[in-house]
């Protein structure tokens, strides 16, 4: 036995709000696997800590990436995991970020972008680099988050995501620009930022 595709279970019931279902069903696949294989350890991993991200209990989901971490790492699977390893640590610093621990957020944020730029993932360093603006922002540094900002715009334009989200995170991030050029006093910097992210509004209407 092995798991199932994650899409049996991570998508398909979390995106129906069914949560609590999705894990029991983890939980009894992994439960028939006699020889679990490192994939199955890294997807029961997962599952329970994109569960509690979900029901908000961020420390446990924090633990639970570690171990999706640790055990790739310690076998030195990396490349096996290259499109797997920058978003757990970009949910891991999601999750720090929600624990107020801001330094080992940013930690575990910059090692997403590094080994989004490595593995050349544009949407997960538009991720990382947006995150990070709201760690800078939440501590006041607001020519730091507008950088940041700044980048994760770059990014967003390269990403191959569906058009509406894009449109969605681009608006956010004129807001976000705006409001840190208001927090610095540049008012008319900030004005031309919610007028850009107003008209981006009239023509989705």
């Amino acid at each position: 036995h092995s798991f199932p595709t994650r899409r049996s279970f991570d998508l398909i019931l979390f995106e129906s709000n069914r949560a609590g279902e999705a894990l029991r069903y983890t939980d009894s696949a992994f439960a028939l696997i006699k020889e679990p294989t490192v994939y199955d350890y890294v997807t029961y991993y997962h599952v329970h800590a994109y569960y509690n991200g979900f029901i908000k209990s961020f420390f446990l989901q924090k633990k639970y990436l570690d171990s999706c971490i640790d055990i790739v790492r310690n076998r030195k699977l990396e490349r096996f995991f290259a499109n797997d390893l920058p978003s757990w640590y970009a949910e891991r610093g999601t999750a720090l970020y929600q624990l107020q621990k801001y330094d080992e957020a940013c930690s575990s944020l910059y090692e997403s972008f590094r080994l989004s730029v490595q593995y050349s993932d544009n949407c997960n360093i538009s991720n990382s680099v947006y995150n990070i603006g709201m760690i800078m922002y939440q501590q006041q540094q607001y020519d730091s988050a507008a950088v940041y900002f700044k980048k994760a715009l770059y990014y967003v334009g390269l990403c191959d995501m569906v058009v509406a989200y894009k449109n969605n995170r681009v608006q956010e991030l004129l807001d976000n620009f705006a409001l840190c050029y208001t927090k610095t006093i540049k008012l008319d910097s900030a004005l031309n930022f919610y007028q850009y992210a107003l008209h981006l509004v009239e023509q989705k209407q």
